[in-house]
């Protein structure tokens, strides 16, 4: 395709053509896109016994903070311990993206041994999931069992909303 003077000329200059004359030309920037998250992330811990009664322990984290597409990701954590020997550690993290969605990628692990300070990792789950743009409420969770000896488990619940900023 055979380019004519004028635009060749005008490559390289920033200037657009239009019918009206010459104009600046633009470039589309990304907009930044806050996010306002709210919400509870709530562990439900089972600390199983053989011979006297399970032991059962809650704990709520609050999750309230303002994130924006150009802030990268924010991690959260939330750690609950039960009966003397089981810890759940809930590593979550959070991006919003231009269209104003927020991803959570979460990360649970159950530790249990001869104290809440084992290293004894015998349990863990992962779960990608997104809070659309605009109110609502979105639910997802992360089941954790004792893989090796059995019985202890926990389930913690995303309880989340991205209000409109």
């Amino acid at each position: 395709m055979r380019t004519t003077g004028l635009r060749r000329f005008l490559v390289g200059t920033g200037l657009v053509a239009c019918t009206s004359g010459l104009l600046p030309a633009v470039t589309a920037e990304a907009a930044v896109v806050t996010a306002h998250i709210t919400g509870v992330v709530k562990l439900r811990v089972t600390d199983h016994e053989n011979f006297i009664a399970d032991k059962v322990c809650h704990a709520t984290e609050t999750v309230d903070f303002f994130w924006s597409s150009n802030d990268g990701t924010k991690k959260r954590s939330a750690v609950a311990y039960c009966g003397g020997e089981v810890r759940v550690e809930v590593d979550h993290f959070y991006t919003v993206n231009s269209s104003g969605t927020v991803n959570v990628h979460a990360f649970g692990r159950l530790y249990e041994g001869g104290s809440h300070d084992t290293t004894d990792l015998d349990g863990k789950d992962e779960r990608k999931f997104s809070v659309p743009k605009g109110p609502g409420v979105d639910v997802s969770f992360l089941a954790l069992h004792n893989s090796d000896e059995g019985g202890d488990s926990s389930f913690v619940d995303f309880v989340l909303e991205r209000d409109v900023v």
